[in-house]
């Protein structure tokens, strides 16, 4: 399943210029134990931890099968790539992000959020 065909199953139809837009715009320095995220970096780790919640939450749902998931993992993996820093480092910054968008969005936001946010991040595939 292609990251569009994931993230426009019906659940999340996605505008990929929103997306760019916020992902860019919006994404706050992150720091991991030795490594600050920021620009470029922080939309990257933002979109790697939104794929990671909609895959998560896809999968309780089960909207995503295995396969699916362990596809989107891979995508996770893919946008972490790039980014300075070692595993470990890339890990805690991305859980970080993750708790953050958590902790700030009621269930409703947060979908309004994987919308707007999900689109964008295909331009790094």
């Amino acid at each position: 399943m292609a990251l569009s065909g994931l993230l426009t199953d019906g659940a999340l139809p996605l505008t990929r210029l929103a997306l760019a837009l916020i992902a860019a715009l919006a994404a706050p320095p992150v720091m991991a134990e030795s490594v600050t995220y920021a620009g470029e970096d922080a939309a990257r780790l933002k979109c790697a931890a939104m794929l990671s919640l909609a895959g998560n939450f896809a999968r309780s749902e089960g909207r995503l099968d295995a396969a699916g998931h362990r596809k989107s993992m891979g995508a996770i993996g893919q946008l972490l790539a790039p980014l300075p820093g070692n595993g470990r480092d890339k890990a805690r910054a991305m859980q970080g992000m993750a708790d953050r968008i958590m902790l700030r969005s009621k269930p409703g936001a947060l979908r309004r959020e994987f919308k707007t946010v999900l689109p964008a991040c295909g331009r790094y595939f």
